[in-house]
């Protein structure tokens, strides 16, 4: 069995847990409810990175997102704010589901997973 690393964690919840290779981060919401729903969606998706990288990873290790979106009509503006944060080529497996998040005025929550990021080098002795 592997350890397990939680990250900022209160009573409720883990910001982040990491076993093993993988990373979950827990659904994250903008901090600014009135924002457009492109600024919060990057501000969740910053939260997510930071959490990614706090656990070892980064954005570009994601492997999976799931977005709850309030409403759908925001789509749009969600898939150009995604697009405008997430470097190209990497794109994790992701669902966006119409949902109110928990904190209903907020125009969406993310819910990630990710991997560590391990060295692909290997060093020789001298």
């Amino acid at each position: 069995m592997f350890p397990i690393e939680r990250f900022n964690t209160t009573e409720k919840l883990s910001k982040a847990v990491a076993s093993g290779a993988f990373i979950f981060v827990s659904g994250q919401v903008p901090d600014n409810a009135s924002a457009s729903a492109y600024d919060q969606t990057l501000e969740a998706m910053n939260k997510v990175g930071k959490y990614l990288e706090v656990a070892g990873g980064d954005r570009s290790s994601m492997l999976l997102a799931v977005l709850f979106v309030k409403d759908l009509e925001n789509l749009e503006e969600i898939n150009r704010a995604w697009g405008d944060w997430l470097p190209a080529g990497v794109a994790p497996a992701r669902a966006c589901v119409q949902a109110t998040p928990a904190s209903s005025q907020f125009a969406l929550q993310v819910f990630a997973v990710g991997q560590k990021a391990f060295a692909t080098e290997t060093s020789t002795p001298d």
